[in-house]
């Protein structure tokens, strides 16, 4: 849930459990446009 709303509302990044993930990755795989991921890379994804 923590990653869930780590995406959508940008709040802090959920303590670090298994792999991880990159915020760029998951919104590129939901079809996300490019100026969004790009805006996700900048923020610290």
């Amino acid at each position: 849930m923590a990653a869930l709303e780590h995406l959508t509302f940008r709040t802090p990044k959920p303590a670090r459990f298994g792999s991880g993930y990159r915020r760029a990755a998951v919104l590129r795989a939901a079809g996300f446009d490019e100026a969004a991921v790009h805006r996700a890379g900048r923020a610290g994804a």
